[in-house]
Parts: structure tokens; C-alpha cells; sequence
């Protein structure tokens, strides 16, 4: 959402900006890694998963958790 009104507002006007596009990617890009996570979080959370898959899904987590870390 704190993307949104910049976007709005910037990508609506005379001329044209990429930063408006590389903006909206970013946010689309956020909020799939969200989506991830928290399916990442519910997939953890379940009784029924066998053990095998828990090595994967905590890698999985604790890549998502320091994917800021490691794009940097």
C-alpha cells in the first residue's frame, strides 16, 4: 500500500517515468514473497506433513527470512 499513491499519482501524469514501473514490480515482487512466507509458515504449522519435508521447508524459511540480507 505504500507504493500505491506514488504510483497513482506519478504514472498517471504527462510524461512518462520508469521508476513508476520498476516501483509496481517491486510491490508485485513483495507481495509474492509474502504470500510465500506465509505459506511457508502454514505448511510448518501442520501435523499431517511428513518429516522429511521439514529439513526443505526450514530452509525454505530461513532463506525467506534473510532474503533482504542475501540480495544485498
Amino acid at each position: 500500500m505504500t507504493k500505491l499513491l506514488p504510483l497513482w499519482v506519478g504514472a498517471r501524469g504527462i510524461e512518462f517515468d520508469w521508476k513508476y514501473m520498476q516501483m509496481s514490480f517491486d510491490a508485485n515482487i513483495a507481495l509474492i514473497h509474502h504470500i510465500a512466507t506465509a505459506t511457508l509458515v502454514w505448511l510448518w504449522s501442520r501435523h499431517d506433513l511428513q518429516r522429511s519435508f521439514l529439513p526443505v521447508l526450514g530452509t525454505f524459511m530461513a532463506l525467506s527470512c534473510f532474503k533482504p540480507l542475501i540480495i544485498e
